[in-house]
């Protein structure tokens, strides 16, 4: 099987650290997930039980370390979220703050954006740390 077609909880973690390679500091990451729904687009059944029990009140303002936010937002892997970008949000306490814009609907590779990067399905917003 070829390695776009392949996303599972490893992968997606690779594929979030490589984006962080891109920002100045990025040691002892923490994670702020913002759902970002997209009225326009269609959403299945999988799509509404990941924005309503997964990016719910539950991870509303709290911070995750890599692995719990990899575990977050891979709970159905293959299937997950189609877009996230990375914003750089500053450091306190020794820890590196980032904000994952998550898309609340959850697909299969190829179906995830940015799969020319090779870290689908992230992108780095980078005007903000500029």
């Amino acid at each position: 099987m070829r390695s776009e077609r392949i996303m599972n909880p490893d992968v997606f973690k690779n594929n979030l650290l490589s984006v962080l390679k891109e920002f100045p500091d990025h040691e002892m990451p923490r994670f702020r997930i913002i759902p970002a729904y997209d009225p326009t687009k269609p959403e299945n059944g999988m799509d509404s039980v990941f924005r309503l029990a997964i990016l719910g009140e539950k991870i509303s303002n709290k911070w995750f370390d890599l692995d719990d936010a990899v575990e977050i937002l891979t709970f159905h892997s293959p299937w997950v979220p189609t877009k996230i970008i990375v914003r750089f949000c500053g450091m306190k306490d020794g820890n590196t703050l980032f904000e994952l814009e998550t898309s609340t609907r959850i697909r299969k590779p190829p179906q995830l954006a940015n799969m020319e990067t090779g870290h689908p399905p992230f992108q780095v917003e980078k005007e903000k740390f500029i």
